[in-house]
C-alpha cells in the first residue's frame, strides 16, 4: 500500500494543463494541492502512487444527482488508478456503493470528511484495503438490512471512522466471509461503529471469520435491538478495549454462536444492555468487564503451563448420609466440602 504521507504546494490547476502527471502527483491526507511537476515525474505509468478525488471531478458539499453520479464517477476512477486516494475535507454524497478494490487505501481528514450515502450499502472494502478518517452517515430509507461498511474480503483495515448517531444504517460494520475457508484477518480500530439492529457482524456462514481485531472502538446500537455484535461461525478473534453500548436497553452486548471457538475478550465495557456475553460456544476467554474483573475460562479444561487444572464441571454428588456408624464430625465435614464445589453458591466444580 503506497505511502499518502507527502505534503504538495500550490493551488489545484483549473485548466487544461491539467494531466495524468499532474494526477500521479503525491498528496497528504488532508492538502488538496499540487506543485510543479518536473519532467523526471511523468511518466506512463496507468497505477500511479496517489492522487486526490477532486482531480478526477468529485463535487463537494452538493447533494444534487449529477453530484452523486460525479463522486461515485471520480472516485471510482481514482481508486482504479491510485493506489491511495485522498478525499480533502468536505462533504460527498452517494447513491451507490463506493467499491474500494484490492490492495487500495482511501484516506479523508478526521472529524471533516463525510460521506452520505443512500445506498443499502455505502462501502464495500476490498482485500488487503484499507479505509481511514472518515464520518459516514446514511440517508437511505432501509432500516433493517442496510450496510455501512461490508467487509467481505481477507485483511481489510477500518480505522478512525465515524457513523453518524441519526440516520444510522441497520448494520454498522459487516465482516464477513465470500467464499469457503477464508481467514478474514480484519483490523478495526479507533472507530465509531453504530447501528440500529447491530454495531458490528461478523458472520462466517459462508466461510469461517478468524484473527479480527477489534480494538479500542465504540460500538453502539440506536434502538432496542437484540445483540450490539454478533459472532456467526467466527473464531480465534480478539476484542480489546471496546466500549459496547446501547441508547436504549439491549437484550446482549456480545452474543457468541455455538460455532465460534476460541475468541478473546479483555477489557471490554459495558453499558445498558442486559447480558455483556451470551456464549453459545462456551469456548470463549473473557477478562474484565464492568461487573467482573475476574477471568472467565469456559469449555472442557483450562491448563496452566499445559497442565489441566480444572476440567468440565462433574455430576451431583449427594450429601453424606446413612451407614451403620455415623461420625457426625466428618459427615459435617464432607457436606461442607461439597456444598463448597456444588454450582449453587460454591465454586461450580460439580452439579447442585
Amino acid at each position: 500500500m503506497a505511502n499518502c504521507s507527502y505534503a504538495l504546494n500550490g493551488q489545484i490547476p483549473k485548466d487544461a494543463q491539467f494531466t495524468q502527471a499532474v494526477r500521479s502527483q503525491r498528496f497528504v491526507g488532508c492538502v488538496g494541492k499540487y506543485n510543479e511537476v518536473e519532467a523526471e515525474q511523468v511518466t506512463a505509468r496507468t497505477v500511479i502512487d496517489s492522487s486526490n478525488v477532486l482531480f478526477y471531478g468529485a463535487v463537494p458539499d452538493l447533494n444534487t444527482a449529477d453530484a452523486q453520479a460525479a463522486n461515485l464517477a471520480a472516485f471510482s476512477t481514482a481508486l482504479s488508478e491510485a493506489d491511495c486516494v485522498i478525499v480533502p475535507p468536505g462533504s460527498y454524497y452517494f447513491s451507490s456503493t463506493i467499491v474500494i478494490p484490492a490492495n487500495k487505501k482511501m484516506s479523508g481528514c478526521p472529524l471533516n470528511t463525510f460521506i452520505f450515502s443512500n445506498a443499502d450499502t455505502a462501502i464495500t472494502i476490498g482485500r488487503a484495503s484499507m479505509i481511514e478518517n472518515f464520518s459516514v452517515v446514511y440517508n437511505g430509507t432501509n432500516t433493517t438490512t442496510s450496510i455501512g461498511i461490508l467487509a467481505d474480503e481477507v485483511l481489510p483495515v477500518i480505522t478512525n471512522v465515524s457513523f453518524s448517531q441519526t440516520g444510522a444504517f441497520a448494520f454498522g460494520v459487516v465482516i464477513s466471509g465470500f467464499e469457503a475457508l477464508v481467514f478474514n484477518n480484519a483490523l478495526v480500530t479507533n472507530s465509531v461503529i453504530r447501528g440500529l439492529v447491530s454495531a458490528l457482524v461478523i458472520d462466517g456462514t459462508a466461510g469461517n471469520i478468524t484473527n479480527c481485531k477489534i480494538v479500542n472502538n465504540l460500538l453502539q446500537t440506536l434502538a432496542a435491538s437484540t445483540d450490539i455484535v454478533t459472532l456467526t461461525n467466527a473464531s480465534k478473534n480478539n476484542f480489546n478495549g471496546n466500549s459496547i453500548q446501547s441508547t436504549v436497553t439491549s437484550t446482549n452486548g456480545v452474543n457468541i454462536d455455538a460455532n465460534s471457538d476460541f475468541n478473546v475478550f479483555i477489557a471490554n465495557q459495558f453499558n445498558a444492555v442486559t447480558n455483556n456475553y451470551v456464549d453459545a460456544s462456551l469456548n470463549s476467554l473473557i477478562v474484565g468487564s464492568d461487573e467482573s474483573n475476574n477471568m472467565i475460562v469456559s469449555g472442557d479444561q483450562y491448563e496452566v503451563q499445559s497442565v489441566k487444572v480444572v476440567g468440565a464441571r462433574g455430576a451431583a454428588v449427594a450429601d453424606a448420609a446413612g451407614g451403620a456408624t455415623v461420625d457426625a464430625e466428618a459427615r459435617t465435614a464432607i457436606n461442607t466440602l461439597l456444598a463448597r464445589l456444588r454450582a449453587t453458591g460454591g465454586h461450580g466444580l460439580i452439579a447442585d
